[in-house]
């Protein structure tokens, strides 16, 4: 009799492991990842995309990774985003990336040329997944640092100039995104150097290099901006705030920053958030306070390669709500 009770226990012990193996592998078939998908002829113009295996009527969340324009990986994203290829697709895409000393070559890279390549890789989305019979409702765009600031910039300025194309923005999500480069807030951000002289040498190259423009480091100075009309026209271009007076039809935004953000100042988040609302665009804006207050808005790391870990931070529940409504 125990020898049969026994026997009983370990079966059942052994159904559940299979059951547990089977679910897993359920989760695992029923998305369809295709990795380094080339968009363009550049190393760095390549995506990832993970597709729902059933649903076949979806919106698409895109993120772009952060790095200073010049750096970073689109396999560097936060995990949380993951849960929403389970019913939609998620993308993540890279970007040419500008390079010190570069302006009038033919390697320069401007804020126009990574527009054109957020152009070319949602198209390339929208090609993919209709070839696999799935059909794309609306597009979420979403990126932290330099990426929330490419999300902005092009979910904005493709309001502006494209009213007609089939790609349809849903909504923007910047995570501690830079929203304009002229804020005098920039010249605390201690990130970029420890005095206000290599902040400015820093920035300069970075704004010379997205304009095409040779901005010299005695014009680009937040302090003493005597020399501002000499290349405000061409900054305003590069920057998403810029598109947002006077239209009321923006995608709606979330935005979320840190109070102690060295990086990216939280007043260039403060400003927006006041543009949108006086615009009367549809926005929410979360500041982070506490354990995670800082750029990286309290996510973890140890890959520049990898998915990271954003643990026990509430902001990352607001937006998940956030972005589900829009998913619906």
């Amino acid at each position: 009799m125990n020898i049969r009770s026994e026997f009983i226990k370990i079966l059942i012990f052994c159904v559940v492991i299979v059951l547990m193996i089977c679910i897993l592998l359920y989760k695992t078939i029923q998305l369809k990842n295709f990795p380094e998908i080339q968009y363009g002829t550049d190393y760095f113009q390549r995506l990832n995309i993970i597709l729902p295996k059933d649903n076949k009527n979806v919106y698409a969340v895109i993120y772009f990774h952060g790095g200073g324009f010049s750096g970073g990986n689109k396999l560097n994203y936060p995990l949380f985003l993951k849960d929403f290829s389970d019913n939609n697709i998620l993308a993540t895409v890279g970007y040419r990336l500008i390079k010190k000393d570069q302006i009038g070559t033919e390697s320069a890279v401007t804020m126009d040329d990574i527009i054109a390549d957020v152009d070319a890789a949602l198209l390339k989305i929208y090609d993919y997944s209709k070839e696999h019979g799935i059909n794309i409702k609306g597009i979420i765009l979403t990126g932290h640092s330099a990426g929330g600031h490419i999300a902005l910039q092009y979910g904005y300025k493709y309001f502006r100039e494209n009213d007609n194309r089939k790609i349809k923005i849903t909504a923007c999500v910047s995570l501690s995104g830079s929203t304009s480069f002229s804020d005098i807030s920039w010249s605390a951000m201690s990130y970029w150097g420890e005095d206000l002289e290599k902040r400015l040498e820093s920035f300069s190259w970075r704004i010379t290099e997205l304009t095409g423009q040779n901005i010299l480091i005695d014009q680009y100075n937040w302090i003493e901006n005597n020399n501002w009309n000499d290349y405000q026209e061409y900054i305003n271009k590069i920057t998403p705030i810029t598109f947002v007076e006077g239209n009321n039809k923006l995608p709606p935004t979330l935005l979320v920053h840190a109070l102690d953000d060295k990086c990216v100042p939280y007043y260039n988040a403060l400003k927006l958030s006041d543009a949108l609302r006086n615009a009367s665009v549809q926005h929410k804006f979360i500041t982070v306070t506490g354990r995670g207050n800082n750029h990286s808005l309290g996510g973890k790391s140890k890959s520049a390669i990898k998915p990271f870990k954003i643990p026990n931070q509430p902001w990352v529940n607001e937006t998940i709500e956030w972005i589900n409504t829009f998913l619906e």
